[in-house]
């Protein structure tokens, strides 16, 4: 992908390339809210179901497994939090198989529940990320349409002005400045007697 945006970025002139990677950098930035933000949902719900069931009794059998994607998920690695769920269940079935008390089975709904909420929180840092990105490209293009209308607005008084510089320039003359009539714009001249 990064290949093919280069490539066109080569093809766009020069003026327009910013706005370009702007467009890119939205792009990327709605891509990760579709990445994170249903896995930070999907979490939310499987955590919710971990504090509602009261099965009784486990503890591990596949402990490698979830330690290594929980502790990837809290780094927000995607793929992790893609699986943390799966591998959180597994996890508390092997638990509740193994597990020589309640007591046993309880820390390792607790380890899942901190590992679901460390998911939660990365999943959620990434959305937030990439939203303050959005927001952060929207309000430039909001200061750069202000700045176009100003300019734009400036660019018509300076027009007007240069026209009324040249319509005053047409007036004068090398040995004074004697007023000659303007059809469009006359001048009126008060005569004073000394």
């Amino acid at each position: 992908m990064a290949l093919a945006r280069e490539s066109e970025l080569l093809g766009i002139k020069d003026t327009l390339k910013p706005l370009q990677k702007m467009i890119y950098q939205l792009q990327d930035a709605h891509a990760i809210i579709d990445q994170f933000a249903p896995l930070a949902d999907s979490l939310r719900e499987f955590k919710q179901e971990l504090l509602t069931t009261s099965t009784g009794n486990s503890f591990a059998q596949i402990d490698a497994q979830f330690r290594t994607t929980s502790a990837l998920a809290r780094d927000g690695d995607l793929e992790a939090l893609s699986k943390l769920q799966e591998v959180s269940t597994a996890y508390l079935e092997a638990a509740k198989e193994n597990a020589s008390s309640s007591l046993d089975y309880q820390r390792a709904v607790g380890e899942v529940l901190g590992s679901v909420d460390a998911g939660i929180f990365a999943a959620d840092s990434q959305v937030e990320y990439a939203q303050m990105q959005i927001d952060a490209i929207n309000y430039n293009s909001e200061i750069l349409d202000k700045m176009r209308s100003e300019m734009a607005a400036m660019q018509t008084r300076m027009v007007d002005l240069a026209e009324s510089s040249e319509r005053i320039m047409k007036r004068w003359e090398g040995d004074g400045m004697p007023i000659r009539f303007d059809e469009d714009n006359p001048i009126y001249v008060q005569e004073v007697s000394a």
